[in-house]
């Protein structure tokens, strides 16, 4: 494989790592419950389980829920 078509792999493979880790503007996040009293906060690199809904804001209808 050539330099510049490994160079091309890196770029497109660090611009998608960047884009995952920065929310796009059109997402709501809301917090609904959360512990009175967190003894450890997470971390970067923590493993979560989260539970979501997500509604369309057209209609308001659930399009997915884990």
């Amino acid at each position: 494989m050539s330099a510049a078509l490994r160079a091309a792999w890196l770029g497109a493979a660090l611009s998608c790592a960047a884009a995952a880790l920065i929310p796009a503007a059109d997402v709501k996040v809301e917090v609904l419950q959360k512990p009175f009293l967190c003894h450890r906060r997470t971390k970067w690199g923590d493993m979560m389980l989260v539970h979501y809904e997500g509604y369309l804001e057209r209609d308001g209808s659930m399009f997915h829920s884990t």
